[in-house]
């Protein structure tokens, strides 16, 4: 998988495409982040830019377990995290 995770952060970077570590995936039957957190540092390796989303279906998920993400954020050596506004996308410190 590895392998396959670099390729795709690869062709992320060369298009400038934002990574999301998606919350949500901690609620359905994998438990845990998606992408596998195991991951996350190849996409550091590649400069590809990241955010943290819920992908919330309901209310009472909004924004659940990013303590945790930011805490992943952090660890795989980020230093800023991607944020968007009016479809324009911003890099900002990550301060966490």
């Amino acid at each position: 998988m590895e392998r396959q995770y670099r390729k795709l952060a690869k062709g992320m970077a060369e298009h400038d495409v934002v990574l999301e570590i998606n919350s949500n995936g901690k609620n359905r039957p994998l438990g845990d982040f998606y992408p596998d957190r195991r991951f996350l540092r190849i996409f550091k390796e590649e400069n590809v830019p990241v955010c943290v989303n819920s992908d919330s279906h309901f209310p009472s998920r909004i924004g659940q377990y990013f303590d945790e993400a930011y805490s992943l954020h952090k660890e795989a050596g980020y230093k800023e995290m991607a944020v968007f506004g009016r479809r324009d996308r911003f890099l900002v410190p990550a301060e966490f």
